[in-house]
């Protein structure tokens, strides 16, 4: 089996497109460069848009796509020669993760790509992820992360992914909708960020960004779809990326050349309407997401009409994971009746969580933003006020508890995140309320370094000016 490193050096490339711009640059006309034993990370950054990953294969490099961007029976005529990268990996020092368990998932995941779907049209991958090292750690943002500017923080690690306890509203959330408990994010040429139980379709997934591959929704088991989990399926394009050298810095140089001659057949489809819109509605609950439960999914089956009957489930279901996708369809349904049960539960809540119950409780305070402005008592408002002070969480001694018995204090991830649920809400009286808790906040000396910074983007997106987003360092997608 040939083993290559990830980072690749297309300085040689350039140099041969300044000869003969007409002539296609392939992969064979590069060495392949090594990285020894070291700690520093491949040299990527993201390209403009996914599709330039995928045009460099599209114009005649060893690569072959399909028409419809669906998996074929492997019948290119394009060998599949095995590859393995070589990743490294670091976690939170709040986060424990062990060797032993990066090397599970790297072997999970590699079976998963080798194996062929019987569900979706799939063709065998023969690729590799070996861990680099040992896993390092950092501590360079919240072990919750709940800003663009922290997961900016985590992105600027050292290693190919990073792993984190959870991850809030980040990745490029365009609107109050897309709000959401993300597993993964990654950018194209860069790295990956992970949570802490994310599963091994979803470190294979990220992979699968980072070498330049979009989303594509045609089947509940493509690996690369947009929000479903326990996947695998790949076609060809998506085979032969996972089997090349990620795109190096240098191959942003030809964005304007493979913009202009992209080919149609690496576009991602759009989704299958019939086959979404006629998933059982209790499947749709009792699933977990890649970055929440899809608004899409909501609005096609639309359960606006139905958010009583909702509610009632969400008072009877036994299921922490299920009733935190039921609280995002009742705050998506701005159903004001939930707005007593989710306060009740913020009030109330005390003692050790696990990470789904972590889950609900985030969700409780996302949804309580989005139905803030329909509650004219204020009384919605008022909590998300109140809570998004730390006091208001330490006299109940909350704490996720971490696979080692360690407990990681919730107190000021929680008043960020229900900062960041007032950013969601319509209320005409939350930005000045946000500003006086920026004044607040910097007249005193606040413990929390990431506090202001949250309030500066609760005030960005209700302004609707994207900034927090926009202002990343890079484009990234769950």
């Amino acid at each position: 089996m040939e083993t290559r490193r990830v980072r690749i050096d297309l300085n040689r490339r350039l140099e041969n497109e300044a000869r003969n711009p007409h002539k296609p640059l392939c992969d064979n006309d590069l060495p392949t460069t090594t990285r020894g034993s070291r700690r520093q990370p491949s040299n990527r950054v993201r390209m403009a848009s996914s599709i330039l990953a995928t045009a460099l294969w599209a114009t005649g490099c060893g690569v072959t796509t399909d028409a419809n961007n669906n998996g074929d029976n492997g019948g290119s005529g394009n060998e599949a020669k095995p590859f393995t990268f070589q990743i490294s990996v670091a976690r939170h020092v709040d986060q424990p993760l062990s060797d032993q368990r990066v090397n599970r998932v790297f072997t999970t995941a590699n079976e998963l790509l080798l194996s062929d779907d019987e569900e979706c049209p799939d063709v065998s991958c023969p690729v590799t992820f070996e861990r680099d090292g040992l896993v390092d750690t950092f501590d360079v943002s919240p072990a919750i992360v709940t800003t663009e500017a922290q997961l900016d923080a985590v992105f600027d690690v050292a290693a190919d992914i990073k792993v984190v306890s959870l991850m809030v509203g980040v990745c490029g959330s365009p609107s109050a909708d897309d709000v959401s408990l993300v597993l993964g994010c990654a950018f194209t040429g860069g790295s990956a960020v992970l949570v802490q139980d994310a599963p091994p379709d979803v470190w294979a997934h990220e992979w699968g960004h980072v070498q330049g591959l979009p989303h594509r929704n045609d089947c509940d088991r493509n690996l690369m779809h947009a929000f479903e989990l326990e996947t695998n399926a790949v076609n060809t394009t998506e085979r032969d990326a996972f089997l090349s050298p990620t795109p190096g810095q240098n191959f942003l140089a030809f964005k304007t050349v493979f913009e202009e001659n992209a080919s149609p057949a690496v576009e991602t489809p759009s989704e299958d309407e019939s086959a979404i819109a006629s998933k059982p509605t209790d499947d749709i609950f009792a699933q977990r997401y890649l970055a929440g439960l899809p608004s899409t999914l909501f609005n096609r089956h639309n359960l606006r009409i139905r958010s009583g009957e909702l509610l009632n489930r969400l008072q009877q279901e036994p299921s922490p994971r299920v009733r935190a996708n039921l609280t995002r369809a009742l705050g998506l349904a701005r159903e004001l009746a939930a707005c007593e049960s989710f306060i009740g539960s913020c009030e109330s809540i005390a003692g050790d969580l696990n990470i789904d119950e972590l889950d609900e409780l985030v969700e409780q305070i996302i949804a309580l933003g989005r139905l803030a402005d329909l509650d004219e008592s204020s009384q919605t408002t008022d909590l998300l006020f109140a809570a998004s002070d730390p006091a208001f969480w330490a006299n109940r001694d909350l704490n996720l508890v971490l696979e080692d018995g360690r407990r990681l204090n919730l107190n000021e991830s929680l008043a960020r995140i229900c900062v960041m649920g007032m950013g969601l809400t319509k209320n005409p009286t939350v930005p000045e309320r946000l500003r006086e808790l920026k004044r607040k906040a910097q007249a005193s000396q606040l413990a929390d370094p990431w506090f202001i910074p949250q309030i500066d983007e609760a005030l960005e997106r209700i302004a609707g000016t994207g900034k927090y987003a926009k202002g990343a360092k890079s484009v990234r997608v769950p």
